[in-house]
């Protein structure tokens, strides 16, 4: 048979056309295969509990610790001051801010699981995020200072040697050396807890809040911290305001923390 007598005959049992079809079929599973689509994401995009992981935060969604954050939020502060924080949400914290602590009979502060005795002249302000369990404003003539209670969960937001350097690192010194070598810790029991307290001095850089690009710039600030290990995990209890103002109430935060007990909750 012919040349063009066999193409006739392959062009009317179709094998012309598959030859064809087959050299066009695409090298990869079309776009909406989901095991294609599931084949490029990248694992380490996606939160352990499958959620959005919010701003960066592994404390659950800043907002952390959304989330905060807060810790030392947070963080949110966590520390961070946030979430701070420590900057901002966390898990563990609850609902939003808008709270005011709860008092004992005798007036006392109740915070979580421990209760304290709040300072004369101290004003409480309802919390700003869910990461807070409390917050007041410190009066001084140098500026108001800020005293905020964060709790992230019985994680912690990463322990209390994580925390430490996250504040300590929120504060640059004039002469360009690390605030770590300036920055003052401790360690002490309250009762039955177990406290960490640590003083930092300088020009206060902390972001404006959790994973924001603007930062703070406020030079001649201290900050007051103690991390609280408590039944339910730690409580960080951060103070910063303008140096004057700290050194001023510096003797009111101490006997703030050494205030504190074991609660009802």
């Amino acid at each position: 048979m012919t040349r063009t007598g066999l193409v006739l005959l392959a062009s009317s049992l179709g094998l012309v056309g598959c030859k064809k079809s087959a050299e066009q079929q695409p090298s990869e599973p079309p776009a909406g295969d989901p095991k294609a689509a599931e084949s490029r994401v990248d694992p380490r995009l996606a939160s352990p509990d499958g959620a959005d992981g919010g701003a960066a935060d592994p404390h659950a969604g800043i907002d952390p610790h959304g989330g905060t954050p807060d810790p030392h939020g947070g963080a949110p502060d966590p520390h961070g001051g946030a979430p701070d924080p420590h900057g901002g949400g966390m898990a563990g914290a609850s609902g939003g801010g808008g709270r005011v602590a709860e008092k004992t009979p005798d007036g006392r502060a109740i915070l979580g699981p421990v209760t304290a005795l709040v300072p004369k002249g101290w004003q409480e302000k309802p919390t700003s995020s869910g990461m807070r369990t409390a917050q007041w404003m410190v009066p001084g003539k140098a500026g108001e200072a800020e005293l905020v209670v964060y709790y992230f969960g019985p994680g912690g937001a990463g322990g209390a040697d994580a925390n430490l350097e996250r504040w300590i690192g929120q504060f640059e010194q004039p002469d360009g050396s690390p605030s770590a070598s300036k920055a003052k810790t401790a360690k002490k029991t309250v009762g039955a807890l177990a406290v960490t307290t640590v003083e930092v001095t300088g020009r206060y850089v902390a972001a404006m809040s959790p994973g924001a690009p603007e930062k703070n710039d406020k030079p001649d600030h201290m900050l007051l911290g103690a991390i609280v290990e408590t039944m339910n995990g730690p409580y960080y209890f951060k103070m910063v305001g303008p140096k004057e103002t700290m050194t001023g109430a510096k003797k009111q935060f101490t006997a703030f923390i050494d205030s504190l007990k074991p609660g009802a909750k």
